[in-house]
């Protein structure tokens, strides 16, 4: 979940920063292997120094995988907030066996993986736009959740033969009030100055204010975080949205299941061509917004702190800085 994706996101800055700068020679299992959820969150609790040491020892030792022979399968074309997180564990599960599936997870945590995803929206030319694109999804099978989705069009001329999932939520209402309440605040002014120190933060400014705009760019809409509110999102973008899928898939013939939640596995297995699990196995529930709301206080917390700390250097600067000058010099004249 987001909040276990933020931690390892941390962590690997600060304790494996080379590890993590070398990622661009990572595969893409390695990646899926840092960002899935473990089965216990305890052992991933950063504090035990056994864990550390172990999470050490298996980036050291992994052997790349051989993954540029996979390409997109499934196109989960729909906006964040509508069960992106709950389809990729879909995605992942036995019954489906898409793995590995991109989503925002998965970009979080890898500095190179961010900064070119970055490149991807600001780049203008579709052609070009489709390469950085296919860089971003390489080794990938499926893809769910930003950025990946908001480049409708891209995805679906770069992957002919891919199977199109529009999930959706009941309204567009009820996706604004999602998203007012979770993962607005990566757009927010505040949330930048908040974690001007951290790259990771400044990062994902970019992207949650770059991916919206991008969108909303490609189909000629106003940005849905636009308004003098910064917590509205207009819902006439959602409905947006959806239409424009729609509209591309019809122009390149693709056929397009329009999915919602509880509909669950049936619909989704039968249009991906697989069998239906037993109805005793539920259809997976992730990234719920009280783990969000936490994962937005962490955030919010760390950047405080750090400039409690830059506030608190700045006033012993100010304070004892003199004093200090004055011994230096004191210092040099004795020489």
């Amino acid at each position: 979940m987001l909040n276990v994706a933020h931690i390892r996101s941390h962590f690997i800055e600060t304790c494996l920063d080379d590890r993590a700068n070398s990622s661009v020679n990572q595969t893409v299992d390695e990646k899926h292997a840092l960002t899935s959820p473990p089965d216990r969150m305890d052992s991933w609790n950063i504090k035990d120094a056994r864990a550390m040491r172990a999470l050490q020892s298996l980036l050291k030792e992994s052997k790349p995988t051989e993954t540029s022979n996979r390409t997109i399968e499934v196109i989960v074309a729909g906006l964040p907030r509508c069960a992106t997180s709950s389809l990729q564990a879909a995605l992942h599960s036995e019954w489906l066996d898409y793995k590995p599936t991109h989503h925002m997870a998965e970009v979080i945590a890898f500095p190179k993986a961010r900064q070119l995803a970055i490149q991807t929206l600001r780049e203008p030319h579709p052609e070009k736009r489709q390469k950085l694109l296919a860089e971003m999804l390489k080794g990938y099978r499926a893809i769910t959740d930003q950025p990946a989705c908001m480049f409708t069009a891209d995805l679906m001329d770069l992957y002919p033969d891919a199977k199109i999932v529009l999930n959706q939520r009941r309204n567009g209402r009820v996706w604004a009030n999602s998203v007012n309440n979770t993962i607005v605040f990566w757009s927010k002014l505040h949330y930048r100055i908040l974690g001007i120190w951290f790259p990771m933060n400044r990062d994902m400014h970019q992207l949650g204010a770059g991916l919206w705009q991008f969108s909303a760019d490609q189909m000629g809409t106003p940005n849905p975080f636009s308004t003098a509110d910064p917590n509205f999102s207009r819902p006439d973008y959602y409905d947006a949205f959806i239409d424009n899928v729609r509209r591309e898939a019809k122009k390149r013939g693709r056929e397009v299941l329009e999915w919602q939640p509880e509909d669950g596995w049936k619909p989704l297995c039968e249009f991906l061509g697989k069998p239906v699990p037993p109805a005793d196995v539920p259809f997976p529930k992730t990234n719920e917004t009280a783990e969000i709301k936490k994962v937005i206080r962490i955030l919010y917390v760390l950047g405080a702190i750090s400039w409690m700390c830059v506030g608190g250097l700045g006033y012993a600067a100010v304070k004892y800085g003199p004093y200090l000058a004055g011994l230096a010099r004191a210092k040099v004249a004795t020489w």
